[in-house]
């Protein structure tokens, strides 16, 4: 019978390895390896929700008007554009002010260059940003399982606008928007820096007129920046005017005033684009007479309708399918957890809550309760 053995020098390191296993299971826990542990499984759900904002938004693109956005970047990209007139009707004489130039123009660019698979990936890169920045936004020692549950849920909810279009820029820049606004002040030691910081008390809103810059040039709701600013500004007054009872990181009246300038000089940014000021105008999603005439067609009373519309928005019958209970998707039904979790985030810390972040929720609430679309 031969027995197996093992050499000299593998016996050694096995030997080695289970006296190392054994060193480590005998090793007391104590509240340092306790907190290196909880920093590991909150970096593994973190990358959960990042890989699952990216294969949410990985799908082939369907929606038409991809061909309407490639045809407009082109005729930019070759000087061909007529600015203030729409080229691709001829029954109306009514001008049209493009705001989504720079967005069809880099669709144009990346598919030129990547194609179609190119855009898809730019939709997940995009969808990415956003949920890693509103990441970013939890408090530092708040529970990261709650607010990766909240922004998956946002995330979700989310699926049911994650086409091809210039809204999916909207979702980046408003997620930049509220980061910057509420990013407590930087300390840096870089001379250029530290002096940009220091025109807004040390504040990263000094990057604010450039992102809305941006925005006003790349989508419709671009307006919705300025008004989270603005709502913030409102409530961080409201509670000067309770005396701060309720806060105690509340703005310092400069940093009031340097927020209300950084307003100003951003609506001013938003004017600098090939349409001026025709820029302000409500997006077609809310003014177009055209959504009015397809909300009356059979199959498309929902389009538009408020969630909370319960005759329209909410169905039932025998062809409903299983997966579809009530005639909702799963993503549609994200909305309303969400809803009810954000509503009870801001009951259960009343006393150390903020106005000026309730009052940007419930003017997005308000919003979206007008029209889920």
């Amino acid at each position: 019978m031969i027995t197996p053995t093992l050499a000299p020098d593998a016996a050694d390191s096995s030997l080695t390895g289970m006296a190392g296993h054994e060193e480590e299971a005998a090793r007391p826990l104590t509240a340092e390896t306790l907190a290196q542990e909880y920093r590991r499984v909150d970096r593994l759900i973190a990358a959960v929700l990042i890989v699952f904002s990216f294969l949410l938004a990985s799908f082939p693109i369907r929606n038409s008007d991809i061909w309407l956005q490639l045809r407009t970047g082109q005729m930019i990209a070759q000087g061909e554009f007529p600015w203030g007139q729409d080229p691709f009707t001829y029954t109306s004489s009514a001008g049209w002010w493009h705001t989504a130039w720079l967005w069809d123009l880099t669709v144009y660019g990346i598919y030129s260059l990547l194609g179609g698979a190119g855009l898809v990936l730019l939709r997940g890169l995009l969808l990415v940003a956003a949920t890693w920045l509103l990441l970013q936004m939890r408090q530092p020692n708040g529970s990261l399982l709650a607010a990766v549950g909240c922004l998956g849920l946002a995330v979700l909810a989310m699926g049911q606008r994650l086409l091809m279009q210039s809204d999916i820029a909207s979702f980046v820049l408003l997620a930049v928007t509220l980061y910057c606004l509420w990013h407590p002040p930087v300390t840096t030691d870089r001379p250029r820096l530290k002096r940009l910081l220091g025109l807004t008390q040390n504040r990263l809103w000094v990057f604010l007129p450039p992102v809305f810059w941006l925005w006003a040039n790349v989508d419709y709701w671009f307006f919705l920046g300025p008004a989270a600013v603005a709502l913030a500004l409102i409530g961080d007054i409201v509670h000067d005017s309770l005396g701060n009872r309720f806060r105690e990181d509340a703005w310092r009246p400069a940093e009031r005033k340097s927020l209300a300038a950084v307003l100003g000089l951003g609506l001013v940014a938003c004017v600098l684009n090939p349409n001026h000021v025709h820029v302000f105008q409500l997006p077609t999603d809310l003014a177009s007479p055209a959504m009015s005439l397809l909300q009356g067609q059979p199959g498309l009373e929902r389009l538009g309708a408020s969630p909370f519309d319960w005759n329209t928005y909410l169905q039932s019958g025998a062809d409903t399918p299983w997966y579809q209970p009530k005639g909702l998707s799963l993503s549609e039904w994200a909305y309303y957890p969400l809803v009810a979790l954000g509503l009870l985030s801001f009951v259960l810390n009343w006393n150390r809550g903020s106005w000026s972040r309730f009052l940007v929720w419930l003017g997005f609430f308000a919003l979206s309760a007008w029209t889920y679309r």
